[in-house]
């Protein structure tokens, strides 16, 4: 009977222990101090990009950029810098809004290539285009960890002055995980 007792106490054990875990752990995301790194993605004129290199920069109070950095054989591994910027921290939804001054929940997005006087951006986009440029969501924030999570898609269009030589390019499937904002 204690035997029965013992197996009972360590099954019962073991159960609150595994119930314990709240979040599959990721080893892929995780760093060498065990805090998750942070991906930011997208597809680039057919091409899938993926890095580490990303933060996060206040413009104002209430607006921030995530700025990331791509590395490319193309480029002689030389930085694609790519800028997406919120109008505010919280989960929502973030439609680009050519007006100004940007509504209160809005978004933008810049790009160059290295080496590159072409910046391509949301904000170049012609008057006569009213909707349709881009998107951006944050689906989740973690005060705790103070990382956020989200998706972009945009149509990014150069200066003015390149516009009758240049065609626009497509940023599409943009997602980023564990992005810290402080």
């Amino acid at each position: 009977m204690n035997r029965l007792k013992s197996v009972a106490i360590i099954a019962l054990a073991a159960l609150s222990f595994t119930a314990c875990e709240t979040e599959a752990l990721d080893d892929h995301t995780k760093d060498v101090g065990g805090e998750y790194k942070p991906i930011f993605s997208y597809t680039l004129n057919g091409k899938n990009y993926v890095t580490d290199e990303v933060y996060v920069s206040w413009v104002s109070t209430h607006s921030f950029e995530i700025n990331s950095k791509v590395r490319d054989s193309e480029f002689n591994y030389k930085a694609i810098d790519f800028k997406l910027r919120y109008s505010a921290l919280a989960v929502g939804n973030y439609p680009w809004n050519g007006t100004f001054p940007p509504s209160e929940t809005s978004s933008s997005a810049t790009l160059q290539f290295p080496d590159s006087a072409v910046i391509y951006s949301s904000g170049n986009t012609p008057d006569v285009i009213l909707s349709g440029i881009g998107n951006a969501n944050i689906t989740k924030i973690n005060s705790e960890s103070e990382y956020l999570h989200g998706d972009f898609e945009y149509t990014l269009y150069p200066q003015e002055r390149y516009q009758e030589e240049i065609s626009p390019i497509r940023i599409s499937g943009g997602k980023f995980y564990y992005v810290p904002y402080k």
